[in-house]
Parts: C-alpha cells; structure tokens; sequence
C-alpha cells in the first residue's frame, strides 16, 4: 500500500497518463486525496463528483478504514515503513485534502444518488457548509435511480468506479481528454437533478 500510496503521488505531481487501478477502500482515499491535490494544482480548480451518498468522507467510513489498516499485515516491512504505515490518517488525510482543496478557492459540484439522506448530520457538512454558502460548493440529488457508476473528474483527471462494494476503481491524472467526456457526462446528469436545499 505505501508502494502504491508513493507511486500516486508523483503521478499527481507530475500529471502522470499512467492509469491506476484500485480494489479497496484504502486506494479509494488515496486516490481522492490526489483528486483534489491534483485539481488545486490546475487553473480551474474545479471537481466534479457523482458519488452515491458521499460515503468515502462520511463519519461512519472512519471505522472501516480503520477496520481494513488493522489487517493489513506489516512485519515484513522495514521498521521506517512500519511506522510511517501506522502513522498514516487515510480518513483524516482525505478530509484535509478536501478542506485544504476548498480553502483555495476550489469549486465542488458534488451529485448524490437519488433518496440519499443529507450530509448535514455528518461532521464532513462542517468542511462544506463554508464553501456552500460563498457559493463555490453545490450540491445535487438525481431525480430518479440512475444505477450509474461513480465517479470523480477535474480538467485532467479522474476516479471511475467499477463496484461500489468492493470500491474497485480506474483512475488517472492526466488524461484530459476522458476527463472531458466525464464532465461532458456530469453535465448530463445535473439536467437529471435537482439542487439540495440547504
């Protein structure tokens, strides 16, 4: 995991074509962490999201994560690596990245699937309510169940996820030409969605 946690990094600095691949919620954070580094790194400062009910950085995924480092095995690892594993917040880092992402002046366009409760109960709404009410955060409801898959994408790069469940993935960042099919595919769907009231 740290393996692929540095490969990412410098895909996200150097806007890498490179294509990763992601089976578990771990990589999910990893990979959303660099979304939102990499779309703080270009021009528009804009991520577009359609992501079910926003599970990655609600309160309760907290413990999973946990759950899923917890069985990670580790003893092969040099002592540096060990420590540096057991020292990794994947749930904290993803909420700073998010935070930091929204402090530079990033735009968030955030649609959830239809019947998802709200996010104002979640400790992530107080990362968002700023951002929501200067404007620079929206958020969306489909009006019906679409069964699509999620994804996220800025100008450059993006996150598709196959399963949900498994939270197995493709991801790159930098590609921008099916980034743009993703936002002309996001586009889309605000047309089938209403805003949240908040």
């Amino acid at each position: 995991m740290l393996a692929y946690q540095d490969k990412l990094e410098i895909a996200v600095e150097k806007g890498s074509s490179d294509i990763f691949f992601n089976d578990s919620i771990l990589h999910a954070m990893v990979i959303m962490r660099g979304i939102f580094i990499k779309a703080t790194q270009e021009s528009k400062r804009n991520v577009c999201m359609y992501y079910g009910n926003f599970s990655l950085f609600r309160d309760r995924t907290q413990g999973k994560i946990l759950g899923e480092k917890m069985a990670c095995l580790i003893d092969d690892l040099p002592e540096v690596d060990q420590q540096r594993w057991e020292q990794t917040d994947y749930f904290g880092n993803l909420r700073h990245s998010l935070q930091d992402f929204l402090n530079s002046e990033g735009s968030l366009k955030l649609i959830m699937e239809y019947g998802v409760d709200t996010l104002k109960d979640d400790s992530v709404w107080e990362i968002l309510q700023p951002s929501i009410i200067n404007g620079r955060t929206e958020i969306y409801v489909l009006k019906t169940n679409m069964g699509l898959d999620r994804f996220a994408v800025t100008s450059e790069a993006y996150r598709v996820e196959n399963s949900d469940g498994l939270k197995t993935a493709t991801c790159c960042f930098g590609d921008k030409k099916n980034a743009n099919v993703l936002n002309d595919n996001f586009r889309e769907l605000l047309e089938l969605s209403q805003p949240v009231l908040v």
